[in-house]
């Protein structure tokens, strides 16, 4: 072997050995972290390790690593950048459908959400048994407590703009429409399903924000709507009408977190409110999965299981009521009943994750 060649062949060994090694300094010395990240996700700081417990913590640094795995970000946002830029093709086709006049929707990656628009998804063997059950099992202690208790499911986007998908499929009955009709029958609970009043009001405004995965104000408050209706068949509660907003339309162009995950620059305008009035209530206590808020000027107390899609409607509901607790979690929590002690209790999850609760508990 010639002199050339050996050398040739240390440059490749230390070049591959420098690629083993080059993603977990990156990875170390957090120098991605500033790195636009396209999968809506934050950095995890390094987990504790228990040495007591290896198999647990071995378990939490392998997941820490999948996650801050150095230069992941940048070659994702690189892949994702050429097949948009360069091939002009959809760069993650299951995760994202593009579909008419720059509408973008959520693809079958989250939870098979666009085969359900057709009612092409359907319930596991058990999973509506396990919904009736746990849902079952709440309002039953609620009833025991004297708390009302409602379950309301926005409707994925998908359904509402459905005419915006890049094609159409006859239409059969969607799991929402199934498990509705299966608690009504077999549990006496009705789920304030959204879905119509969204649709019917879309013809004024706006429901949904083009680029994004949620609705607007101007759908939140729709939303928020219907549901007090459905209080006010039991409670006497005033609640907000539209005139006691200023509507801001096409004032406000922003990315959305459906084009965050493609690269894509495209901004979409966005229909915001402004209370025409001065708001009173106020933040009492705040953490990432609890907010707990004050108005002075009402009584009743609300407590709100609920996801992100609740964000847009949560000044609504603190208008509305004089104590409002949102608890962003789908688990229910005895201990937090007995210490808050709320009239109404409402359970508000997205439509494509409605098989959360066959996997919820009572604790």
């Amino acid at each position: 072997m010639s002199r050339y060649n050996n050398i040739l062949i240390k440059i490749l060994i230390v070049l591959f050995i420098g690629l083993l090694v080059l993603p977990n300094i990156v990875m170390i010395l957090g120098l991605e972290r500033k790195t636009f990240n396209n999968e809506n996700r934050k950095y995890r700081e390094f987990p504790k390790i228990d040495f007591n417990k290896p198999r647990i913590s071995l378990g939490v640094f392998k997941d820490y690593y999948a996650e801050n795995f150095g230069l992941k970000t940048s070659l994702v946002n690189n892949y994702i950048d050429f097949k948009s830029n360069v091939l002009f093709e959809n760069p993650i086709p299951n995760r994202v459908v593009i579909g008419k006049e720059d509408w973008m929707f959520l693809g079958n990656h989250s939870n098979n959400v666009l085969n359900n628009s057709f009612g092409n998804d359907y319930f596991k063997n058990d999973e509506l048994e396990k919904i009736k059950t746990y849902l079952g099992s709440v309002k039953k202690y609620l009833a025991k407590k004297g708390i009302a208790f409602y379950v309301v499911i926005p409707s994925d986007k998908n359904r509402i703009y459905q005419e915006y998908l890049p094609y159409q499929l006859n239409q059969s009955e969607t799991k929402l429409e199934t498990l509705g009709n299966y608690l009504t029958s077999t549990l006496e609970l009705d789920i304030i399903d959204l879905y119509n009043p969204l649709v019917i009001a879309k013809e004024m405004h706006p429901t949904y924000i083009r680029n994004d995965t949620h609705w607007n104000d101007y759908g939140a408050f729709i939303g928020y709507g219907t549901v007090m209706d459905k209080i006010n068949e039991s409670f006497e509660v005033n609640k907000l009408n539209l005139s006691d907003y200023n509507i801001i339309k096409d004032s406000f162009f922003e990315k959305g977190d459906i084009t965050k995950m493609i690269n894509s620059n495209l901004k979409a305008n966005r229909i915001k409110f402004s209370k025409k009035t001065e708001e009173v209530y106020s933040l009492k206590n705040s953490n990432p999965n609890l907010k707990h808020y004050i108005n002075p000027n009402k009584n009743l107390k609300l407590m709100m299981y609920r996801d992100s899609f609740s964000n847009a409607w949560i000044p609504f509901f603190n208008e509305t009521f004089g104590e409002c607790m949102y608890i962003k979690s789908h688990n229910f929590n005895k201990s937090l009943i007995e210490s808050y002690k709320p009239d109404i209790v409402v359970f508000e999850i997205i439509e494509r994750n409605i098989s959360t609760f066959s996997r919820s508990n009572m604790h």
